[in-house]
């Protein structure tokens, strides 16, 4: 999905009616083709639609006496309309809300659960990219040095966790999961730095808990680019990693 990933329920019901500008409608077009789970909400919205539209009828309404029964009837289909539209349109919000808010939960206990062991070898982590078998990532520039990995599950999906730790309290974890789950990252921990991409069928986080806002995006960054490139840390990358390492002060655990 992400496009920058969240799609709102108002935005999704413009949709179905019609009324986003060609660019928008692009957009979310593109997204459902790549997310069932967006594609399932359009189809519930236009069912219900569908539904209320049946159940007005097309003819033209003639009453006599000049008019306040139709009102009344037209307020009344209108009002059905409101409902029935509204409630889908809760129900998908509150649906995609408390998803996401489960994933951030889990994401996050899982980075506090800090249980690898340290100096263990892991073989190439799927998935692999370009010429080179990218996870782990070599972050020793960065003075991160890889302690482990390991494959957990949340709502039925597999979901890879390695992790790194720095020589000054940092500890930094990394997630790889199918795509179709998105969680939401209004709902981590203030005091946690949390970056998310998505690249073809998987998505990634990436968590660190008190690192200097600059040099977690850096990091973040880097790593972003290295998976979409399907290459290791440039020299020019290494070098602005430990530059920012060096500059930067200690993590607060």
């Amino acid at each position: 999905m992400k496009d920058q990933s969240e799609i709102r329920p108002e935005t999704l019901n413009a949709y179905v009616d019609g009324e986003l500008d060609p660019a928008q409608a692009a957009r979310v077009a593109r997204i459902a083709a790549g997310n069932p789970s967006v594609a399932a909400q359009i189809a519930t919205l236009r069912e219900l639609k569908a539904a209320v539209a049946s159940a007005v009828p097309d003819r033209e309404i003639k009453l006599s006496g000049g008019g306040p029964s139709f009102r009344r009837i037209m307020y009344a289909a209108a009002a059905v309309v409101a409902f029935l539209v509204g409630g889908a349109v809760l129900h998908l919000s509150t649906f995609r809300e408390d998803s996401g808010a489960r994933w951030a939960r889990f994401l996050q206990a899982q980075h506090a659960d800090w249980t690898f062991s340290h100096g263990s070898r892991a073989a190439p982590i799927a998935p692999v990219f370009g010429p080179a078998n990218l996870l782990p990532l070599d972050l020793r520039s960065a003075r991160l040095t890889f302690v482990g990995s390991e494959t957990v599950r949340h709502e039925g999906r597999a979901v890879l966790r390695a992790g790194y730790e720095g020589t000054r309290g940092c500890r930094v974890s990394l997630y790889v999961f199918d795509s179709d789950a998105v969680p939401d990252t209004t709902k981590f921990d203030p005091s946690l730095r949390v970056r998310w991409w998505e690249i073809g069928e998987q998505d990634f986080v990436l968590l660190a808990r008190g690192m200097a806002e600059a040099r977690f995006d850096g990091l973040a960054k880097a790593i972003e680019k290295a998976l979409r490139s399907g290459y290791e840390l440039d020299r020019r990358t290494r070098q602005q990693l430990a530059h920012s390492r060096r500059t930067s002060p200690p993590c607060r655990a």
